[in-house]
């Protein structure tokens, strides 16, 4: 998009999101290892003083104090910009969702005269995946891995060959091996973990959280049976609080499920997944399918899958309500597996009871939306999408999912009036801002490819086309903006092009995102290499512990009257191992014309 246009954009949008006071966006500064203090937080343009963390007072700059933590009030539509010594710098965009943002930071590498590198150096998280299986002091978190010898601070690690199965329960796992670790009975009989450095009142004593393979658990899981887990991390309070925050004041037990993800591999042997260590683009064989994403699932999506009965079902649901009761990610698996195992009815049911956590939170509602539209419920989606779009009138996503939303009803004329609406908007300001006109940009692009399919059928009443009608064409579209991940598309000569949505590899796209408020990508396949193409993604996470889904759009003979059109909704979840979500065949050039 043109930079007079995105100015005039920013202006006209974001007077509307303007409040007083703001939102409070915090969490921490990482090099995707250690902890990174004075880093400089400011709100880009509108920087006035200095703020410490501790200040009760909002203000437009403040620093990572010593833990890495960062604490700001900000508009949606502001730009934070992260700076500091040593460290590239870094802008995000902030939204009307954005609370807990957790930011790595790359180091500054300078290049020194007469050096030469012969060998490609291997990051330190990489290193420390491919280190995982022989050194028992590492453990894996939601945040990376983690060395207890090379760490900032200590904490404890506990192998499974440490492990004593015939132990009541982890807690005594634990306390057997970890200093300062006890046991608290309470008068009803509860058996409670106390780690030296939790934080304590006089009527209350902070217990740990548990993180089981990055789920979040507030009660201690003696559900969990101790030959199922690999190894154990235990980080005390204090140390625990800069990355998970005020939930952790009690410290964090870190649980490797045996089945998990964990660590890397050589290509070709029974081990976990490794780097793409890629020497050519040919894919290989190393990703996860259904069954393999089913293994690495959390603990109450095993048990759900395990259910053989709908009142079984339910009581799993209820035993892991209470601990994930504002977690929208639950209620969301749980929907897809009542749905798929037992019908509409209990799915719905479950959606209603728990409606207050969709309500006003327009990624949960895309998220659900996007499920809908998987299951063929096209009208729910499509009200969900006009829900979305009065929550958000700024985004140009909003235009896109509700166009959808129209198209998947037959509602063709207002699918495509929808985007001729913000189409024509855009043209309006270009015309004003830059009367000579400019080469399209690669949205502006797409959305006029979503207008093209969308009037595919009604003939004569289209756009003028600017992409090559008929063929293969695929529109990928996610729920959260600060999701990152990989698409790699394999040919039938098993080749494959790869696409990275990241803040490393391409800061400016996210920067245009945001300001936009789009989250979609368009691809073509190619009809000169027909057969059977395949989709892999690896996804890397979205700066919080929830996942985010993928809705990928397949048009076939696109633009054409004889379009066709399916939807299918992926939830991203596992980190850094490749998944296969879907094949495609892809016709010879020229047919099905």
């Amino acid at each position: 998009m043109r930079k007079p246009l995105l100015s005039v954009l920013i202006l006209f949008f974001g007077a509307l999101a303007m409040a007083q006071d703001g939102q409070r966006v915090h969490g921490t500064i990482t090099d995707g290892f250690d902890v990174i203090a004075g880093i400089k937080v400011e709100i880009e343009g509108q920087a006035s003083g200095l703020a410490i963390i501790e200040s009760d007072s909002p203000s437009a700059v403040t620093y990572s104090d010593s833990e890495g933590i960062y604490e700001i009030y900000a508009n949606p539509r502001d730009i934070l910009l992260f700076t500091g010594t040593a460290v590239d710098s870094l802008r995000i965009v902030v939204e009307d969702v954005t609370s807990r943002l957790n930011v790595e930071m790359k180091r500054t590498i300078n290049e020194l005269d007469e050096v030469v590198v012969t060998e490609k150096k291997l990051s330190r998280q990489e290193q420390l995946a491919m280190e995982y299986f022989t050194k028992p002091t590492i453990i894996n978190t939601t945040f990376g891995y983690l060395d207890s010898e090379r760490s900032a601070y200590h904490f404890y690690t506990i192998d499974e060959d440490k492990i004593n199965d015939g132990a009541v329960d982890i807690i005594s796992v634990i306390v057997g091996r970890v200093p300062g670790a006890r046991l608290l009975t309470t008068p009803d009989g509860e058996r409670r973990l106390i780690l030296r450095g939790g934080f304590a009142s006089v009527n209350a004593t902070s217990s740990p959280i548990y993180e089981i393979d990055g789920m979040i658990f507030e009660e201690t899981p003696f559900w969990l049976s101790l030959p199922l887990i690999k190894r154990i991390g235990i980080i005390p309070g204090l140390q625990a609080q800069w990355r998970y925050g005020q939930i952790a004041s009690g410290g964090v037990v870190i649980i490797n499920a045996v089945n998990g993800a964990h660590g890397l591999r050589e290509e070709g042997t029974g081990e976990n997944y490794d780097q793409a260590r890629l020497r050519s683009n040919f894919a290989t064989d190393d990703f996860l399918d259904e069954e393999d994403v089913l293994n690495n699932a959390p603990s109450y999506w095993v048990e759900l899958a395990q259910s053989s009965e709908l009142p079984q079902a339910l009581e799993v649901i209820e035993k892991y309500r209470a601990g994930y009761s504002r977690d929208a990610a639950f209620f969301l698996q749980a929907y897809e597996m009542l749905y798929d195992r037992w019908g509409e009815e209990p799915a719905d049911a479950l959606i209603q009871e728990n409606e207050a956590i969709f309500a006003d939170h327009p990624v949960n509602l895309k998220s659900l939306a996007y499920l809908y539209e998987d299951q063929g419920r096209k009208s729910m989606a499509r009200e969900l999408y006009k829900k979305i779009f009065l929550l958000r009138p700024d985004y140009a996503q909003s235009y896109m999912d509700l166009a959808g939303g129209y198209y998947g009803m037959n509602q063709f004329e207002k699918s495509a009036s929808l985007l001729m609406r913000y189409i024509d908007f855009t043209n309006r300001l270009d015309s004003e801002t830059d009367p000579e006109g400019a080469e399209s940009s690669e949205f502006e692009l797409l959305m006029r490819n979503e207008l093209v399919s969308a009037s595919a059928n009604m003939p004569g009443k289209g756009p003028k086309v600017e992409s090559e009608i008929g063929g293969t064409r695929l529109v990928f579209a996610w729920t959260d903006a600060e999701a990152e991940f990989d698409l790699q598309f394999i040919n039938p000569g098993n080749q494959y092009h790869k696409w990275i949505h990241s803040q490393e590899s391409d800061a400016d796209r996210i920067y245009q995102e945001k300001l936009l408020g789009y989250s979609s990508q368009e691809f073509f396949l190619d009809g000169s290499l027909p057969g059977q193409w395949e989709v892999r993604c690896t996804y890397k996470g979205n700066k919080k512990r929830s996942p985010s889904y993928l809705k990928m759009t397949v048009y076939r003979n696109f633009g054409m009257p004889n379009q066709t059109r399916e939807v299918q909704t992926f939830r991203l979840q596992l980190k850094g191992v490749s998944v296969r979500l879907a094949g495609i065949f892809v016709q010879p050039s020229g047919v099905g014309r």
